[in-house]
């Protein structure tokens, strides 16, 4: 239904990691990507890490719409059609993904 992951740079040439997901076309407009999104930033804040960054088309209105959203503080360049988003985790709340019962 949908997967996300972050990916480091193994040279060593960037010190913030990469994130990325995709939800199926059917599951969209559900909720499960800002799910997803803020599931990363939680285990990336349990594991330390300070910023993610993310590359997305100018025209991908879905994902746009939950980086805006998610109260998570960015800042954002354009390039060719492409926003490049890096996120600053320090500034975040402890947790951004309600517990479950």
């Amino acid at each position: 239904v949908g997967i996300a992951q972050w990916v480091s740079d193994p040279r060593g040439l960037s010190d913030i990691p990469e994130i990325a997901f995709q939800v199926r076309d059917d599951w969209q407009k559900e909720g499960l990507g800002s799910y997803l999104f803020r599931r990363l930033i939680d285990i990336a804040k349990m594991r330390g890490i300070k910023k993610l960054k993310a590359d997305v088309l100018a025209d991908n209105k879905g994902m746009n719409a939950i980086f805006k959203k998610s109260g998570v503080p960015y800042v954002h360049r354009s390039d060719f059609g492409v926003y490049t988003y890096t996120f600053n985790l320090e500034d975040t709340n402890e947790r951004t993904v309600p517990t479950t019962r």
